[in-house]
C-alpha cells in the first residue's frame, strides 16, 4: 500500500495516494510502518496543496513519534511550508 501510495505521489494522483494511505491505516493502524506511512501522508497533503492538513498532520506526526528517525523529514516539510505563499 505505501509503495502504491508512492507511486501515485510520483504521477501527481493524490487522490489515489491518499486513498492508499486510508486503506494502509485502515488495515495496518498499528503496524511497524504507521510512521512512515504518515510522513507520505504529510507529503501527499502538501502536494495537493492542503497546507492546513500536512501542518496539522506533521503536528500529530511530531507528537506522535518525537524519537522517530523521521522526525528531520517532517521538520524539513513543515518549513519549506512556510517559504511557500
Amino acid at each position: 500500500l505505501l509503495d502504491r501510495a508512492r507511486g501515485a505521489l510520483k504521477r501527481r494522483d493524490t487522490t489515489a495516494a491518499l486513498a492508499a494511505l486510508d486503506e494502509h491505516r485502515r488495515d495496518f493502524h498499528d503496524g511497524a510502518l504507521v510512521a512512515e506511512a504518515e510522513v507520505v501522508r504529510i507529503e501527499a497533503l502538501i502536494q495537493a496543496k492542503n497546507h492546513t492538513a500536512a501542518r496539522t498532520a506533521a503536528e500529530s506526526f511530531l507528537a506522535r513519534f518525537p524519537k522517530s528517525p523521521l522526525v528531520r523529514r517532517v521538520r524539513s516539510l513543515v518549513e519549506n511550508l512556510k517559504e511557500t505563499p
